[in-house]
């Protein structure tokens, strides 16, 4: 009788589901991974902008006119349309007019997000006292 070498059908169908296996969770860690990545650079973006509006009121800009944060919400739509920037409370001022205390806040949906389920809602808010 001859010695069999080599492998079987079955060691083979064997080896090859385990390394599917293997493969397809390396995509997936890839993938979010990417998610991850896209989460970060919107935040960051995101805390870019923030502190862009602060300097501009610490520079002395009307931020509550209509147009003091075009160029702000043209940023934000970059890192989601849907985003949203706004003045908390309308600019609210103190008893002689004049506004103190500037709350800003960006709310938009982050992609993919840390929870790799789904979208996030990301609320960012500074205060500004001059």
């Amino acid at each position: 009788m001859k010695a069999h070498s080599g492998f079987s059908l079955i060691e083979l169908l064997v080896s090859l589901l385990i390394l599917a296996i293997g493969v397809l969770g390396m995509l997936r860690l890839q993938t979010m991974s990417v998610q991850s990545n896209i989460a970060s650079d919107q935040r960051t973006m995101a805390l870019l902008i923030l502190d862009s509006v602060e300097q501009q009121i610490l520079d002395g800009d009307d931020v509550c006119k209509d147009d003091g944060l075009d160029e702000a919400r043209a940023n934000l739509a970059l890192i989601e349309p849907g985003a949203t920037l706004e003045i908390a409370d309308n600019c609210p001022t103190d008893k002689d007019g004049n506004i103190s205390l500037y709350t800003i806040q960006i709310q938009f949906s982050e992609v993919g997000g840390f929870n790799m389920g789904g979208q996030d809602v990301v609320v960012l808010e500074r205060r500004v006292q001059i």
